[in-house]
């Protein structure tokens, strides 16, 4: 160390002594930890070694130290659980041995695909759970590989001291407590080094542990392969051949004493191990029991009150059946890895609240062949237990193909008639499925009777299983519709002014998206059964992930899927939130007119704008190209999109500017001449004018910003109106202008202020002639009001005997025919007294 580095850390012991002189009991550990931190956060360099404490801050700094040593040694003992990892380990040997002894590459070839899967479940169950404890001791043996570092740190700083006082003439109480802090320091280092190795031992023992249990789940993965792989292959003689040949197999009832006690086993270790996803799967049936059961009630009436709810009510009106069906659906996301046998249990109990939920969802001629699927499918379920008793289990699945077989030919007779749901599309895709359905059974058949008896049980289990989920998901649908409906029309939602304005369409779009998951979902479970779902799943992962290289850009589909999902998820986000925003948040707020439509409006583009660019980054863009891609098209932009952008910063002048507002009565000038209308909507780019003719005209937001625009609703919705009227010379004009004031007076939309005015603006040709002004607040009815008092100024002139003249010329006759003359003459004398 040089001298000016060792200058600088003597000054900087010194600053933090004085700072533990002014409060020693606070400060003082917490100095000694950052001495020692700082000692052990410093680079290490070749000629460097921790500076010794002066000796004039040994007393306080052997304190702090000493408390920073005890407080590391108190917490030195590790987890009491991690420690009984090593007896857990012993009893999860002790299990492995058993199931080792299962999972023999010799007994794991004659087992049938069912157990095999049974096997591999419970193998990847123990390596979750040495996977869990590898995580807890790595982190216990990384937070004494900290505390060791910070105990090196300490004794390293206070050796140094220790050969620096040896030169000096200590007082033996600070050679002392030097010492002290020495031996405490040496201690609990040997302590954690000892905790630590003892960690590091389980963690070996666990990870060798780890690396068996991986070895024994790879070979049943083989098994699983070679399995289905040999699918294809015949595994027993020929019926007529096994039907006349002893049998080698184990007897029935020793099987199924056997299997019982297998299952057993199996639901009791799941029991143990899964405690508390088991209660957590209860109480969430309980509550959506609770819950459905506080929306009966009120339920019993709906269907007298709105037709669209009487499908609704009837599984609401079942609070039990339908939480069971909600509860059940959610098995595999609880218990992902539960053994067979659990999902065998929650088929058998699927059966209870179908039978509950089936007469409200299907017709009265539907239901015979719902019945008949679900009896089969218990069979079936019950034959699994069979499925390694080769003459017993041929015979059953036999009898079990056949039932099907008929009942399904039974359903299809004249096209399937009333016994299929559906309609329409659906109901053709219902046919055809039934169909094939058909066929499979047949080649189930057939190929029982041949000796492929594993291909011959995947068929008629995948059928079967793939109808019941059918049917499952039937009554999915009207469960999941109907809490919809509900929640739409009278739940919560009700409340939104959005929800209601719009529940139509969003009941319709949820049907939808309910179908759409209910179908996918049937899918899975139909590709599983026919040992379908892995080998899809890795062709789409492949299809989807493979890259194309363009220059030096690479895409995948699973980019453009990504990019195309989350806009199309952007795009809804976007309107519920505008719609939101301009129903129900901002009408509860005082702001002025126009500018909830302002906001709503914005907030809309710019959720548009962060999905954009969150599809951008899902499908790997990078966002600087983007940048210079918008610098390329600025330039395009800048010459052949002039208008757009000009209309674009319009509309947004438009709408912070608010010179025009939604509602506002407008008269603009353009290339057919004026228009007037009512603006309707004020878009990004253009605007809607709705003429008083009824027509929806778009002008672009460039014309109402650069042209002249009358706004005649900007401030407020008051119109003057004036009626000119003209009345016979002679007639006394003070007494029509009292005439025509009180016919405006009486109407009730004249406004009071400014009170109506009534002029006498010049002599007519014919006529005296007079104005009427007045105000009125109904702008959208201004000309009925104006009719209306000009009926009542033509009683009032009426009453007072006031006479409205028809238009008068005087021809003056300059020369004429004496004969001509005289004729006039002679008429005017001959014509009767009137």
């Amino acid at each position: 160390m040089t001298h000016r580095k060792f200058l600088i850390r003597c000054s900087l012991v010194a600053v933090t002594q004085l700072w533990l002189l002014v409060s020693p009991t606070q400060v003082g550990v917490a100095a000694a930890q950052e001495t020692a931190q700082d000692v052990a956060q410093e680079p290490a360099l070749p000629d460097t070694v921790p500076s010794a404490i002066a000796a004039a801050q040994i007393g306080s700094a052997a304190e702090a130290a000493l408390a920073q040593l005890l407080r590391i040694r108190s917490g030195l003992a590790p987890d009491p659980g991690l420690l009984a990892i090593d007896s857990l380990l012993a009893d999860l040997s002790t299990s492995m041995e058993q199931l080792n002894q299962e999972s023999d590459s010799v007994l794991l070839e004659s087992m049938s695909l069912r157990r095999i899967d049974n096997l591999l479940v419970q193998w990847r169950n123990r390596e979750d759970q040495v996977r869990r404890w590898q995580q807890r001791l790595e982190a216990g043996s990384s937070e004494l590989d900290a505390e060791l570092d910070t105990l090196t740190s300490i004794r390293e700083v206070w050796e140094v001291t220790q050969q620096s006082a040896a030169d000096q003439q200590l007082p033996p109480a600070m050679v002392d407590a030097l010492q002290s802090v020495l031996d405490n320091a040496g201690e609990a280092e040997a302590e954690a080094v000892l905790w630590r190795d003892e960690l590091l031992t389980i963690l070996g023992r666990v990870s060798q542990t780890g690396a068996e249990i991986a070895q024994s789940k790879s070979r049943v993965e083989r098994a699983i392969t070679s399995a289905r792989r040999r699918i294809l292959s015949a595994d027993s003689p020929p019926l007529w051949q096994a039907l006349f040949a002893p049998d080698d197999s184990l007897d029935v009832g020793q099987y199924l004493r056997g299997s019982w006690e297998d299952n057993k086993a199996s639901l009791s270790e799941f029991a143990r191990s899964n405690l508390q996803q088991i209660l957590a799967h209860l109480v969430l049936f309980l509550v959506i029991a609770v819950a459905l059961y506080g929306v009966k009630r009120s339920s019993k009436s709906w269907a007298t009150d709105d037709d669209a709810l009487k499908a609704s009510t009837y599984i609401l009106s079942r609070p039990v059946a339908t939480a069971a069906v909600l509860a059940l659906l959610s098995t595999r996301l609880i218990h992902p890895r539960a053994p067979t046998v659990v999902f065998d249990l929650a088929g058998f109990l699927w059966l209870i609240p179908i039978l509950r939920l089936v007469p409200g969802v299907l017709k009265p001629s539907m239901r015979t062949s719902a019945y008949s699927l679900m009896g089969l499918f218990a069979l079936a379920q019950i034959e699994d237990l069979l499925s390694e008793h080769a003459l017993t289990s041929r015979i059953v699945l036999l009898l079990l193909t056949g039932l099907a077989l008929a009942g399904l030919a039974w359903v299809l007779r004249s096209g399937g008639g009333d016994r299929i749901p559906g309609s329409g599309r659906w109901r053709k895709v219902a046919v055809f499925l039934s169909q094939l359905a058909l066929l499979v059974l047949a080649v189930s058949l057939l190929v029982n009777v041949l000796g492929f008896v594993r291909l011959a049980f995947l068929l008629t289990r995948g059928v079967l299983t793939s109808g019941f989920a059918a049917l499952i998901g039937l009554v999915l649908v009207e469960v999941l519709t109907g809490i919809t409906t509900v929640v739409l029309r009278r739940g919560p939602a009700r409340w939104l002014q959005s929800v209601r304005l719009a529940y139509g369409n969003l009941n319709r779009r949820l049907s939808r998206l309910v179908y759409l998951g209910v179908l996918l979902l049937w899918l899975v479970v139909t590709l599983e059964q026919f040992t379908m779902l892995d080998p899809v799943v890795r062709v789409l992962s492949l299809v989807i992930t493979r890259p194309w290289t363009m220059g030096s850009w690479q895409i995948s589909l699973l980019d453009v899927v990504a990019f195309v999902v989350t806009l199309w998820l952007t795009l809804w986000i976007s309107r519920i939130v505008k719609v939101l925003l301009k129903e129900d948040v901002l009408p509860k707020m005082q702001l002025a007119r126009g500018i909830p439509e302002t906001i709503s409006t914005l907030a809309h583009y710019a959720v548009l704008l962060i999905g954009f660019l969150i599809a951008a980054g899902a499908a790997g863009v990078d966002l600087t190209r983007i940048t210079l891609l918008a610098g390329a098209l600025g330039v395009g932009i800048g010459f052949g999109l002039q208008n757009v952008v000009n209309n674009f910063i319009s509309g947004l002048i438009l709408m912070f500017e608010r010179p025009i507002q939604i509602g506002d009565t407008i008269d603009i000038g353009n290339a057919s001449g004026d228009l007037r209308g009512e603006v309707k909507q004020i878009g990004i780019r253009a605007s809607i004018v709705r003429t008083f003719d009824g027509a929806e005209v778009i002008v672009p937001n460039g014309d109402l910003i650069s042209g002249r625009v009358t706004n005649w609703t900007l401030s407020d919705r008051l119109r003057r109106v004036e009626l000119p009227i003209g009345v016979a010379y002679g007639t006394d004009p003070k007494l029509v202008l009292q005439v025509i004031i009180e016919a405006a007076k009486k109407h009730e939309d004249v406004l009071d202020d400014p009170e109506p005015v009534g002029l006498f603006i010049g002599f007519g040709d014919s006529s005296l002639d007079f104005l009427l002004r007045f105000w009125t607040a109904r702008f959208d009815s201004w000309r009925r009001v104006a009719s209306e008092i000009a009926v009542n100024m033509n009683d009032g002139l009426a009453e007072a005997s006031i006479t409205i003249p028809f238009p008068q010329r005087d021809l003056h006759l300059k020369s004429m025919e004496e004969t001509v003359r005289q004729a006039l003459t002679d008429g005017s004398n001959d014509a009767p007294d009137r």
